[in-house]
């Protein structure tokens, strides 16, 4: 029951966000049309149609999801429900404004741009709560186990993503293994890629010499393993700490 009155007042938020910036959107869209003369502007119309638009979106939302949690907010997928759902808001009070009787409530052009930048702001909306989150994530417990992970391909990705949305993760990504030369200088979601061969090193100092989290890929399966790292061992290639993960099944 606290589930669902919980989501019931995210996706009633969520609405509300985006009902504001609808309607500042399509004010300012007037605003900037009378050349920022506020007492050029037909507020009454202006205001109508602003309100015109809030509800054709509230209704669009929820037909395509936006507001029934169906999608992760800010995910791409809410995103492309959210171009869709601003689409038909602009589409149909740029009808209503045009073949409506009477005084048009605003210039032809406030819809279309106030459409634009109404998206614009729920998209702005959206990326800075991704940020938020992202920020919360990568702030490590004090007794978290520092790992290194083996690959920045789409393993190590899940494997990093993994880790900073678990909020009661106990570890702690400090580096990605990645021979590939053209890696050297990526970051992934603020985890840098490094090269075992070349910065033996820093991967020591990075690692802490405490564990390694391997992806081994097999035909049709991804696995990720643990494995212990030894601290003391090192080849004869340079001193590099030697590192053993469990091969995964067939």
């Amino acid at each position: 029951m606290r589930g669902r009155r919980s989501s019931r007042r995210k996706n009633v938020a969520k609405a509300l966000l985006d009902v504001g910036a609808t309607i500042g959107a399509l004010v300012a869209a007037g605003v900037a049309r009378h050349d920022f003369h506020v007492s050029a502007v037909s507020w009454g119309g202006l205001l109508a149609l602003a309100m015109l638009a809030a509800m054709c979106q509230v209704f669009a939302g929820i037909a395509l999801g936006l507001y029934v949690g169906r999608w992760k907010y800010g995910s791409f997928d809410e995103i492309a429900a959210l171009g869709r759902a601003v689409l038909l808001t602009t589409a149909f009070c740029y009808v209503v404004d045009v073949v409506a009787r009477g005084p048009r409530m605003a210039p032809r052009t406030v819809p279309l741009v106030g459409g634009v930048a109404a998206f614009v702001a729920m998209g702005a909306l959206r990326f800075a709560w991704r940020l938020r989150l992202e920020h919360q994530g990568r702030r490590p417990r004090h007794d978290a186990v520092r790992l290194l992970v083996f690959g920045a391909g789409e393993g190590g990705t899940e494997v990093i993503r993994s880790i900073l949305n678990d909020q009661s993760c106990t570890y702690q990504a400090v580096a990605l293994l990645d021979d590939d030369p053209g890696k050297r200088n990526l970051r992934l979601m603020g985890v840098p890629v490094v090269c075992p061969s070349n910065t033996p090193d820093r991967i020591s100092t990075l690692s802490g010499s405490r564990r390694l989290v391997a992806w081994a890929c097999t035909p049709g399966r991804r696995r990720a393993s643990s494995a212990s790292m030894s601290a003391a061992p090192s080849d004869n290639r340079g001193g590099q700490p030697s590192m053993t993960a469990p091969k995964a099944g067939p």
